[in-house]
């Protein structure tokens, strides 16, 4: 039954002018087909309802009711966020974006690709151990330290504000750079630009040796072309090659073995692996106010502790693993249930709609005005936010503040490229 509301739902979104597939298909789409109908609810589904076995045979200590529960409420959230966008493209409070070319931007690129050169230099000399490097070494314990201290903020370019800058400028500047290739791919200009920005975006992805960063950037790829002319193909060849780099992670960072246990570990890791802290936080935590204070802007300042149930539900369930094991992966409702409790299912996606919202209506008249430059950025916002990790920056309208941060400072750099170019331009006698 919940089943069928779930795909009546999703057809009162597409009838309400939502476009999930094909040329120009919203950004929006790629959040719902990947990281709601891809990597959370196949593997919900496969737990709860197929007994699917879970990681240190866990399965074993989730009771009949936390799985059910967590069926129920992952599904009922999901209608409720697609009803929720339906009602709000059928009201027009939300539009749909276009992408344009054009090549007059082809400059302000340039210099986006020359800061993003910059900021991955400063990104890389603020580490004192590059994860990446250390998993080459074979050193995979210190690999994984390393990269706590990162994700941890004990290391990094951890200024306020900044931070959100450095996690993803260099991402959407390399997306900006494909956008434009899709368009014409035999300019020589614009294919030089996609080039230089491929080593910087590979670079970003992968040096603290986090896999659904380069997963979500080889998918966006193709996605872009996919958007452009609305060719399956492209849809194909991303997955696969999403699916190859996750398994090659595997082998890097965790010393996989390339066999067919490398493939069966990668597909278990996917879909049941994403889901499986969310099965946890039902059945070993209770809701309680002192999840609240995640993530809130200078909570320090007021003595509140901030407590990551994802986290603290490993600690509690394995003691001894280590500080490499951060947090337990789940849907975001998870961490929404230990604040609110049931009320979660409705507070869950309305804060999540109303982030969206937010961003997607200021961003609108940018898109409008400069596709080429800004499309990108929200497109990359959009397709990140945090799904399958966790509430508080909905919550805290976090999501909102990278917007308007990353944003802001696309702006400016498009500003003093603009200026720059005027003042080279020899002056019309």
């Amino acid at each position: 039954m919940l089943c069928l509301l779930l795909a009546l739902s999703a057809f009162i979104l597409k009838s309400a002018g939502f476009r999930f597939l094909g040329e120009n298909a919203h950004p929006l789409s790629l959040v719902i087909l990947l990281q709601i109908l891809f990597f959370t609810l196949p593997g919900t589904i496969a737990i709860g309802v197929l007994d699917f076995p879970m990681s240190f045979d866990m399965d074993m200590d989730i009771s009949q009711s936390a799985k059910e529960y967590a069926v129920i409420s992952t599904i009922l959230s999901i209608i409720l966020f697609f009803l929720g966008l339906a009602f709000l493209f059928k009201s027009r409070i939300l539009s749909p974006l276009y992408y344009r070319a054009q090549d007059e931007k082809i400059s302000t690129l340039k210099w986006l690709t020359f800061v993003s050169l910059i900021i991955l230099a400063i990104k890389l000399a603020s580490i004192s151990e590059i994860p990446l490097l250390l998993a080459f070494s074979g050193d995979i314990v210190a690999a994984g330290e390393a990269k706590v201290r990162i994700l941890t903020n004990q290391e990094g370019i951890t200024v306020f504000g900044l931070n959100y800058i450095f996690r993803s400028f260099t991402s959407y500047v390399y997306l900006a750079s494909v956008m434009l290739l899709s368009y014409d791919p035999k300019n020589s200009v614009k294919r030089a630009i996609f080039i230089a920005n491929i080593p910087l975006a590979l670079i970003n992805s992968l040096y603290d040796i986090q896999k659904f960063t380069i997963v979500l950037l080889v998918v966006s790829t193709f996605w872009l072309f996919y958007i452009r002319g609305g060719r399956a193909k492209y849809l194909i060849r991303g997955g696969l090659l999403g699916f190859g780099l996750s398994a090659v992670m595997f082998v890097i960072t965790l010393g996989y073995e390339f066999d067919m246990a490398l493939v069966q570990d990668t597909l278990l890791r996917i879909f049941a692996g994403q889901n499986e802290g969310m099965f946890y936080i039902y059945q070993f935590l209770t809701p309680d106010e002192k999840y609240l204070w995640l993530g809130m802007p200078l909570a320090g300042l007021f003595g509140l502790q901030q407590i990551d149930p994802a986290a603290e539900v490993v600690q509690i369930l394995f003691p001894t693993a280590g500080d490499a094991w951060l947090n337990a992966n789940t849907y975001y409702l998870a961490h929404a249930w230990t604040i609110f409790g049931t009320w979660s299912i409705i507070l869950g996606p309305l804060f999540v709609l109303f982030n969206i919202t937010v961003v997607l209506n200021i961003a609108r008249p940018f898109v409008a005005k400069n596709p080429t430059i800004y499309y990108p950025v929200i497109f990359w916002l959009i397709i990140r936010v945090p799904i399958v990790n966790n509430y508080s920056d909905f919550l805290w309208f976090k999501v909102v503040l990278d917007f308007a941060i990353n944003f802001g400072f696309v702006f400016v750099v498009d500003y003093l490229s603009r200026s720059n170019f005027a003042i080279q331009q020899p002056e019309k006698k």
